[in-house]
C-alpha cells in the first residue's frame, strides 16, 4: 500500500497522481471500507461504502485518468522551453480522434 496523494487545484499531473494512488489502493480501499461498515462503533457513512464497493467508481476513475494522463503528456509537450505550440492543433485532434471516438 502507498500513500493517498492529495490533487493540487492548479496541476493536472497531481490529479492523475491522485487518482492513481486510489487506483494503486484499490484492494486496501474496499477492505477497509467493509471492515468499518461492519464494525458498529464507527460511524462510517454508507454513501462511502456504496462508492467503493461500486464497479462504476472504478471505471470511472479509470477512464478519468486515460484523458488525464493525456492531458499531462500534452501539457508537458507544450511548457517545455523548445517551441511546439505549432503542433498543439496537430495533437489536439489527434486526441479528439482516436479510433473514430471523442476522448476528450
Amino acid at each position: 500500500m502507498i500513500s493517498l496523494k492529495y490533487p493540487v487545484k492548479t496541476h493536472w499531473g497531481s490529479a492523475a497522481t491522485c487518482l492513481n494512488s486510489i487506483i494503486t489502493n484499490q484492494l486496501a480501499l474496499e477492505l477497509t471500507s467493509k471492515e468499518l461498515s461492519r464494525t458498529s462503533i464507527t460511524n462510517y457513512p454508507e454513501e462511502i461504502c456504496d462508492t467503493i464497493d461500486s464497479e462504476d467508481f472504478w471505471h470511472d476513475v479509470q477512464d478519468l485518468l486515460i484523458i488525464l494522463d493525456k492531458l499531462v503528456v500534452g501539457s508537458s509537450i507544450f511548457e517545455s522551453d523548445t517551441p511546439q505550440l505549432a503542433l498543439f492543433y496537430q495533437w489536439f485532434h489527434k486526441q479528439l480522434t482516436c479510433d473514430g471516438m471523442y476522448y476528450i
